[in-house]
Order: structure tokens, then sequence, then C-alpha cells
């Protein structure tokens, strides 16, 4: 048997890394309006792939994209999409730690119309905000410095946690534990 290394450039996910490596790229660039729409249209692609956390996780990315760039409906949109699949997927800890920072980056940013009304969509189904200790609590937790999914460097100011233990790396969009 002959090994043949895979060409480069049939890898699948290859358009999707790209894609995001621009989107984090243009984020941390400040700027957040063109990155929103890569995150969204990244979103929609782990839809139809069926990977239906990645996809969550990238409308919540979208949201707070949109958010930082003042667009008050699509920031709205993309969190109805984000919180609605946490929600289905019954991810009980990433679902309150979102709700909770997208409704403080829309209410800091202007956005009171919109917080309201996702507030009002998603109060019961969600539960009250968390209080500002718990992500204290979570951001003296230690992670490690480098992404073990895909090497990208954790930066602890720009990390979203999900709970005490994990965050979402802002680049590959998995889970990354805390170290003991």
């Amino acid at each position: 048997m002959v090994f043949r290394p895979q060409n480069p450039n049939r890898n699948p996910m290859r358009p999707v890394q790209e894609l995001l490596s621009r989107a984090n790229n243009l984020l941390a660039a400040g700027q957040p309006q063109e990155a929103a729409p890569l995150f969204a249209q990244l979103a929609q692609m782990m839809e139809e792939r069926g990977n239906a956390i990645r996809a969550a996780n990238l409308h919540a990315r979208a949201a707070h994209a949109y958010a930082d760039s003042r667009d008050p409906s699509s920031a709205l949109s993309e969190s109805r999409r984000a919180l609605t699949q946490f929600i289905q997927l019954d991810l009980r800890d990433r679902t309150p730690i979102f709700y909770t920072n997208i409704m403080r980056k829309l209410n800091t940013r202007g956005m009171k119309a919109a917080a309201d009304n996702l507030k009002g969509e998603f109060e019961g189904k969600v539960g009250p905000l968390i209080p500002q200790a718990v992500s204290t609590l979570a951001q003296s937790r230690h992670l490690p410095e480098m992404c073990p999914h895909c090497g990208a460097p954790i930066i602890s100011t720009e990390i979203e946690w999900i709970d005490e233990r994990s965050a979402v790396c802002s680049y590959c969009g998995n889970v990354i534990l805390t170290e003991a």
C-alpha cells in the first residue's frame, strides 16, 4: 500500500477555516462591521454541514460583532438564532452566559430596544441574568496559552466564558477547558 499525502487543496474545511480566520482578523483589527456578516455566513455553513453547536456559537459571535458595530436589528436577529439553538441543544451552561453577555453589550451600546425585545422573548426560557460575580470567578481561572484545537493564542480579555470551567475559542469556536 502506497501512502499518498492528502492534497491540502482538497480539505473540505479549508474554505471554512480561511473565512473564520478572515473574520477573526477583522474583529481583531477593530472592524466588527466587516466581521459580523462573515460570522453569520460561517454559522449558516455549519448548519448546512450539520454542526449545530458550532453554528450556534458562530451565531453568538455574529451577534456580538453586530452589537459592537451598533447594528441593533442584526444583533437581535443573530442573538435570537444563537439562543434558540442553545436552548434546542440543551446547552444549560452556555445559554445563560451568552444571554447575560449579549444583554449587557446591547444595553451598554445603547440598543435598549433590542435588549428589551430579547428579554421579552427569552427571559422565561433562559432564566435571569447571571450576576457579574460569576463571570469574574470564571475569568480568575487559568486557560492554556494556546487553543488545544487550532493552536490560536488565547487572549484572556477577548475570551467568551461558557461557565467557570470552560470558554469558547475566539478563532475556531471550540470549547477550551481551564487547566487544573
